[in-house]
């Protein structure tokens, strides 16, 4: 069965063809043989009356002679008749045989029914039927007419079977005139066909009770294993066979090669199956007979009747393949299956290389193209050319295609036959096939007229880039004329742009310019292989093949460009390198890499004004490119006509300016005039108070570095800067600040000149002015920012930095603007103190402190390690008028010590320390610590009577009398004591 196209079922290709047959059997001469009508039913009734007088008579004398006289119910009464006359009648039909006497004993008891008990009826019934059987085998047919009545169907069913097998055919009729099935006497009907007996078997098929279908079927088969179609003719008139999908006797008239048998099968049996009779096909073609023609009317036949299967078709391809004209002409004209097994008939025809075989087979029509193609694909190369044709126009016909037809096509090429040629291009043969193996077949054969043949067929462009490498081994014209062939074809690809490097790299010194030239006009890209057709353009300085290739390159790379450009840039010769820019722009070179060549122009010691024109304006260079190095790179060269030129773009971006100006500014290769005169031409370009704050800080950066001291700064830069509003507060004032660190008291006049300085700015820059290293500097530097009206908040931390670095002329200054003593909780006042510095702390003091800040300072003072100076600063800030609470505490806290310093006591109670303070707790410890001077010097101060009295209570308290420490005690009573203490006292 074909394995390549959808097969339709055996079945639904069959056609049974009532016609044909008919015309078969008037050819064959058939006779006709009609069954007989069926036989008529016989009952009781019909039997004739054999009994006579006296037979009635001595029945019955018999009857009344064994009854018994007692049985009065007629029931039972009729029971007894029965059974006597069942036991009577053996005796009368296998003795005598006496029908008449048989008759009259009947009558009495014709029905089995009246006996009650079963088993007594069953048994006399199979009694009557015995009597039956006993009639039969004596072959009397009236007694058998007469039983056959009355005995049970299988009694008659079986008295039919002994019947046949004797041949008695009159037996057999009575016996199926009442009913006897023929359907139970199989093996015996089976039998008959088997002698041919059409007589006997024409009886039984008359009877009531037809034959069963099966068993019919299978006397069909035993008929024609007779021989005798008579037979066989009256039995397909006694069975309907219209139905039938599977008959043996078909089978076993193919076999025995009964040609009449089968026909008159096959004209009642119309929906035999066809597979079934593609099988007998089969049979008959390889079945021994001498008798070709019969075997041919055989299968005839069987295709009329609906044969139809792969068994067929293989036999039709066996028959091609042994050039059997005959069969395969009756195969063609029942149209049997030619596609089986890959169209191997019509395939086994083609290797034969006839088309005349070819033809009776394609005959049977219905070849798949696939299959057509097999064919075609099978053809022997040694068939002659016009045979070759005609069978090659047969299968393009019946529908060959693809493969085969290609491949025909190649043999016509290499055969050089153009007709040929022709034919399968007509019938579409593609020129794609094997990856244009046609067009290389005729490349490789330098045949141009037949390549130009092929070329005005539809052809992909795969194909023609896979025949391109073809042409290298061709000779120069060959080569030039197929190369505009194909790509005229429309030829496109990397084989094609290999070929335009190949011609263009030529280096054989023989290179074929219109090969050159034509390859560019068919559009082949010079970029093929990393553009190696133009780097050899670029290599060899040829300006003219450059400017083909680039203008035929429109789909270069960004890094292709750049990488052709830079090859460029690498030349020498500033002509040539111009030269070949030029035609770089006019063929649509990318802005990148023209930006790129004006940067690396740049970059050479000794750019060309002329190169770097051209760029800027006809290549409309990208002077933003990598941040606008172009620029960058032409602000710090030492003429400005590159510069000029780049700033020319109308397209520069505010950033690139940005960048430039601080590549400017921070070069060292440059006066401060030439950046002057540069950053004028960059910002005039575009004005941006922005950039003009970048470049300020970018040159202040660039100063710190470049100058020792501020003082030395160059100013024309700056003052440019300014003049395009460069703001003192930029960056948030830490350009400012970084001015000021420097000391650059002339910049920082300008900047302060130029615009106001923020205050929250210009409090910052207070603090950085104090911090400087040269008083000069600090005194000028804060001297301008304090004109700038900081806030005394920002004056006061500045007093602090001042007090800490201690710089006494600013902490004046300051002062005396109105910066805060007290500020952040006596902040200025405590550094102060803490410095140790009195001139410092003397600056403070004459500032009308307050209560408070006298205390802070008093406290820090008296933190201070150094004893002489902690003495003087706490006697300077006593003397400007620190009193209360805060000395009080001290003085108490001194007299505590351990070791009291009695000048700085003295000097406490200069300065009006109070000894009454705290419930005169200095008077109370000095007494009760024995501290006698210290309690003197205390009494200097004391205005108070019962002071006295208070130390003498507390001494009594500690027990100094017990102590016997009396000389503290004496001293008190002689300041006058109470008289209740003495007495106390002295108990």
């Amino acid at each position: 069965m074909p394995s390549d196209i959808p097969l339709r079922r055996w079945a639904a290709t069959s056609t049974y063809n009532l016609a044909k047959l008919q015309e078969l059997a008037q050819q064959l001469q058939l006779p006709e043989f009609n069954l007989k009508p069926a036989l008529e039913r016989l009952t009781s009734f019909d039997v004739p009356d054999f009994a006579t007088a006296e037979d009635n008579q001595q029945a019955d004398i018999v009857l009344s002679r064994r009854s018994k006289p007692l049985i009065r119910t007629k029931k039972r009464l009729e029971s007894q008749t029965y059974k006597i006359v069942a036991e009577v009648l053996p005796d009368i039909v296998e003795k005598d045989g006496n029908t008449g006497l048989a008759q009259a004993f009947i009558r009495k008891a014709p029905n089995p029914e009246v006996v009650e008990n079963v088993k007594q009826r069953q048994t006399m019934v199979k009694q009557r039927d015995a009597l039956l059987e006993s009639a039969v085998n004596s072959d009397n047919v009236a007694l058998v007419w007469l039983l056959a009545s009355t005995c049970s169907q299988p009694g008659r069913n079986h008295a039919l079977r002994t019947a046949i097998r004797r041949n008695n055919k009159k037996v057999i009729l009575k016996l199926l005139q009442y009913r006897a099935d023929p359907s139970q006497c199989e093996q015996e009907f089976l039998e008959a066909c088997r002698r041919g007996d059409h007589a006997l078997v024409s009886l039984l098929l008359r009877g009531s009770n037809r034959v069963d279908p099966t068993t019919l079927m299978d006397a069909l088969a035993a008929a024609v294993k007779s021989g005798s179609l008579h037979l066989l003719t009256l039995l397909t008139q006694a069975t309907d066979l219209s139905e039938v999908q599977n008959l043996e006797a078909v089978n076993e008239a193919v076999r025995a090669a009964r040609i009449d048998m089968l026909v008159r099968l096959l004209l009642v049996a119309r929906s035999l199956d066809a597979q079934m009779l593609d099988e007998l096909v089969g049979i008959s073609f390889k079945i021994y007979v001498s008798d070709a023609d019969l075997r041919l009317r055989i299968m005839d036949a069987l295709f009329f009747a609906g044969a139809a299967g792969k068994v067929s078709a293989a036999c039709f391809a066996e028959a091609v393949a042994r050039e059997l004209m005959d069969f395969i002409q009756l195969f063609a004209k029942h149209h049997v299956d030619i596609n089986w097994d890959r169209g191997k008939a019509a395939v086994t025809a083609a290797q034969t290389g006839r088309s005349v075989l070819l033809k009776a087979v394609l005959d049977s029509g219905g070849l798949s193209p696939d299959n057509a193609s097999r064919a075609m694909n099978s053809l022997p190369q040694h068939v002659p050319s016009n045979e070759r044709q005609t069978i090659n126009k047969m299968l393009l016909s019946t529908g060959a295609h693809g493969s085969a037809v290609d491949h025909e096509l190649v043999l016509a090429i290499k055969r050089n036959d153009e007709q040929s040629v022709g034919l399968m291009l007509e019938w579409n043969a593609s020129l794609d096939r094997n990856e244009g193996g046609a067009l290389i077949e005729a490349i490789k054969l330098e045949q141009v007229e037949l390549l130009r043949l092929l070329l005005k067929s539809p052809v992909r462009n795969e194909s023609l880039i896979k025949a391109f490498p073809y042409l290298r081994d061709t000779r120069k014209a060959v080569r030039l004329a197929m190369t505009k062939l194909l790509l005229k074809a429309g030829a496109s690809g990397e084989a094609v742009d290999a070929a335009l490097r190949d011609a263009v790299c030529d280096r054989s010194g023989d290179r074929d310019v219109m090969l050159i030239d034509a390859l560019i006009q068919g559009e082949a890209d010079p970029a093929f292989n990393d553009a190696q057709t133009i780097q050899h353009a670029i290599a060899t300085h040829d300006v003219k093949l450059f400017g083909d290739l680039m203008g035929n390159a429109p789909q270069l790379s960004q890094g292709l460009v750049s990488s052709l450009v830079d090859d460029i840039m690498n030349l020498d010769d500033h002509n040539i390198r111009h030269h070949m820019l030029q035609e770089a722009i006019k063929g649509d070179a990318t802005v990148s890499s023209i930006s790129k060549a004006l940067v690396s122009e740049l970059s050479r010691s000794k750019p060309d004004i002329k190169v770097i024109d051209m760029l800027v304006n006809r290549g409309s260079a990208d002077t933003d490119y990598e941040g606008g190095k172009a620029l960058m790179l032409a602000v710090v060269r030492s003429e400005t006509d590159s510069m000029i030129l780049i700033l020319s773009s109308p397209n520069i971006s505010l950033q690139t300016i940005t960048n430039s100006l601080q590549t400017m500014l921070s070069s060292r290769g440059l006066e401060d005039s030439h950046k002057a005169l540069r950053a004028q031409l960059l910002l005039a370009k575009k004005p941006s108070e922005v950039v003009a704050n970048v470049g300020f800080s970018t040159y202040v950066e660039f100063c710190k570095k470049a100058f020792v001291r501020g003082r030395d700064w160059p100013l024309e830069t700056f003052e440019k800067l300014l003049c395009f509003k460069a703001d003192p507060n930029m960056d948030n004032g830490t350009t400012f600040m970084s001015i000021v660190d420097s000391g650059a008291i002339h910049l920082m006049t300008a900047m302060l000149a130029s615009a106001p300085l923020r205050q929250d700015i210009t409090n910052r820059a207070l603090l950085r002015c104090v911090s400087l290293l040269h008083s000069n500097d600090r005194s000028d530097a804060l001297g301008r920012v304090l004109a700038c009206r900081p806030t005394i908040n920002g004056a006061s931390l500045a007093l602090i930095e001042a007090v800490q670095r201690e710089a006494i002329d600013e902490a004046r200054v300051l002062l005396q603007y109105g910066a805060l003593p007290n500020f952040q909780g006596n902040t200025p006042i405590r550094e102060a103190v803490s410095t140790g510095n009195i001139n410092l702390l003397t600056l403070f003091l004459g500032n009308n402190l307050t209560q408070e800040s006298l205390a802070a300072a008093f406290e820090v003072a008296l933190r201070l390690t150094n004893p002489k100076l902690r003495l003087e600063s706490m006697e300077s800030i006593l003397r400007t008028g620190l009193r209360g609470e805060i000395i009080d505490q001290h003085l108490i806290n001194l007299v505590h010590a351990q070791v009291t310093p009695v000048e700085e006591v003295r000097m406490l109670l200069d300065n009006e320390a109070s000894v009454r303070a705290q419930g005169s707790r200095s008077l109370i410890l000095a007494a009760t610590l024995r501290k006698s001077v210290v309690l003197q010097l205390l009494f200097t101060k004391v205005i108070f009577a019962d002071t006295a009295t208070l130390c003498f209570q507390a001494c009594l308290a500690a027990g100094l009398i017990e102590s016997h420490d009396v000389h503290i005690m004496e001293y008190l009573l002689k300041r006058g004591v109470l008289q209740v203490l003495k007495d106390k006292a002295r108990s």
